[in-house]
């Protein structure tokens, strides 16, 4: 399926082919700590702490070191990252463990981040955590599971969250939608629906699954909020649509449209029965 709304790209991960459970490493750039970590001397634990970073600080990433840590089955990247406090810069080493693979503002000095936390060796599946994170403490914090990934051994998935309006929505503060995609044939993506409420809930909305289009199948999937043409307030629709390569016609047909409602009670999503 393919998301006719626009969805920028605000980080992305870079995958690593490797053995043992890799998550996947950071592109040379930026991001911020996703709960509280340290800048070591060293990539090592036993090396000197030179700075405790608080969650939700700008950490620029500058390499990846080649080296690992085996920790809740997955094995752990070291970073070169610099972090600047004042009119101080500090260079050390840090853990991806630590850091946001995805985050968005959520206004001045709060954002969401998502991270990964391990690998399930039971589900086989990997292990990740949302939090929101206001003046360097973390308000908000949950255990949340992450695409489930085909080769099981490495976190191939782009991850990124992007907002949308939360007008419509009674006691929403904030819309989120966050995106875990794979461009593999055959392989769903998936895009996730967050609503962060004025009174400090993160609630878990419709969730859309995407699969890659096929030289005989393609899908399309339009997501109508109150501020969207057509849109219901208190509503979440999912238009679907979808057609197949007609071989004898040399056409494409429609073989799927349909549309599914959520509503929004100011508590959870609903699901409306259709007829």
């Amino acid at each position: 399926m393919k998301r006719l709304i626009t969805l920028a790209v605000l980080l992305a991960v870079a995958a690593v082919a490797s053995a043992g459970y890799y998550p996947s490493r950071f592109e040379e750039g930026y991001t911020f700590s996703a709960t509280e970590t340290f800048l070591y001397t060293a990539p090592d634990l036993e090396s000197a702490v030179i700075i405790p970073v608080p969650p939700g600080e700008f950490l620029e990433i500058t390499e990846f070191t080649e080296v690992t840590l085996e920790s809740d089955s997955c094995q752990w990247g070291w970073y070169g990252a610099t972090y600047r406090l004042e009119n101080t810069e500090y260079s050390g080493f840090v853990l991806d463990k630590d850091l946001a693979f995805a985050h968005i503002s959520l206004g001045v000095d709060t954002m969401f981040v998502f991270r990964l936390t391990g690998f399930d060796t039971v589900d086989n599946a990997y292990d990740g955590e949302v939090s929101i994170i206001a003046g360097g403490e973390v308000i908000f914090q949950e255990d949340y599971r992450p695409q489930w990934t085909p080769y099981s051994r490495m976190f191939d998935y782009d991850v990124f969250v992007t907002a949308g309006s939360s007008d419509g929505f009674t006691g929403a503060e904030d819309l989120l939608f966050l995106y875990f995609g794979l461009d593999v044939s055959g392989v769903e993506s998936r895009e996730d629906l967050l609503i962060w409420t004025d009174d400090g809930r993160l609630v878990h909305g419709p969730v859309v699954m995407i699969l890659d289009d096929s030289d005989t199948i393609k899908y399309w999937t339009e997501v109508i909020l109150p501020t969207t043409p057509g849109g219901v307030q208190e509503q979440v629709m999912h238009h679907f649509l979808g057609e197949q390569y007609n071989p004898d016609t040399g056409q494409w047909e429609l073989v799927e449209d349909k549309t599914v409602v959520y509503l929004w009670t100011g508590e959870d999503f609903v699901e409306e029965e259709t007829e």
